[in-house]
């Protein structure tokens, strides 16, 4: 199977738009505003995530809180386990009215364990890579087809179409900037470099067209979101911290933290700054540090 044409890529964005508009008619029973939500006025939110206050104490934490986090990482790094890949997926309470959304979708591993083990209302997968988008479509034939949409694209700071590499599983806007990549995975970049353009959807313009948050009067839910994509959870991170109006209506963040070769410090600083903030709206349900962790939206105080 050949990479899709600028012309097939075309048509994935302009079908990205009647997605949109497709969700936007599901019945919103289903995917909007069951829980009481913490009130998005509240002012929780007060530095950005680039100038945050090191010096605040936020429900007790010492005001040191960041500084022992970077000084840890190095040390407490861990790679993935297969008991940690178990445990994300326990008590995450889905049922046939929530609405899902995973950004690196793969093979569609995740989405097929999931379905396995909940009755889940719609599921959306992003997936940006072609070859990998194909074997996920023809993998999930078994699952409920209806209530599965898969978009051949990814996400990003800002729409966008870029080029990385493909060499191995493991493949993302950061292994694509910088020639000796080396992920957590092992891979250390000996394979032959492949190459493909992906289709970048900006992460702010996905989240307001697909209608989560309380912009514009309309009060969307996101029952789970999941962000496994080599390093694109930094740009959706920060867009959420920044974003209080959209992160106080998703019920479930679970992520994979990663890191690559050159860019060390700057994902230090920026899991770093989640650990500080995501408490304010969101309480530890699992975490293996520096790897998985599941994050559940805290009952209104």
């Amino acid at each position: 199977m050949y990479p899709p044409s600028r012309a097939a890529r075309f048509l994935v964005v302009i079908g990205f738009s009647f997605f949109v508009l497709l969700l936007h008619s599901i019945d919103k029973r289903q995917t909007y505003a069951r829980l009481e939500f913490i009130d998005v006025n509240s002012g929780w939110y007060q530095n950005s995530v680039s100038g945050h206050d090191k010096n605040r104490s936020s429900g007790g934490r010492e005001k040191n809180s960041f500084e022992v986090c970077e000084k840890t990482y190095n040390v407490e790094f861990q790679t993935v386990s297969a008991y940690a890949s178990q445990r994300i997926y326990e008590n995450l309470h889905l049922n046939s009215d929530c609405f899902v959304i995973e950004v690196g979708g793969f093979e569609g591993e995740a989405m097929r364990t999931l379905f396995q083990v909940y009755d889940i209302g719609f599921y959306v997968v992003v997936e940006p890579i072609w070859k990998y988008y194909k074997t996920l479509i023809k993998k999930s034939k078994h699952l409920p087809q209806g209530r599965i949409q898969a978009l051949n694209i990814g996400l990003g700071e800002k729409d966008d179409t870029v080029k990385v590499k493909t060499t191995g599983n493991w493949t993302g806007l950061y292994n694509g900037q910088t020639k000796n990549w080396q992920s957590e995975n092992g891979d250390n970049g000996t394979k032959p470099e492949q190459m493909a353009d992906i289709n970048i959807i900006g992460v702010e313009r996905f989240f307001k067209e697909i209608g989560i948050g309380s912009t514009d009067g309309v009060r969307g839910q996101l029952d789970l979101l999941i962000l496994d994509c080599e390093g694109c959870e930094y740009d959706v991170l920060d867009y959420l911290v920044k974003s209080p109006n959209v992160l106080h209506y998703i019920r479930v963040i679970m992520f994979r933290s990663h890191r690559f070769k050159g860019h060390e410090q700057e994902m230090i600083h920026k899991y770093c700054t989640y650990q500080e903030l995501l408490p304010l709206t969101h309480e530890i349900l699992f975490q293996k540090k520096f790897s998985w962790e599941v994050w559940r939206l805290r009952n209104k105080m």
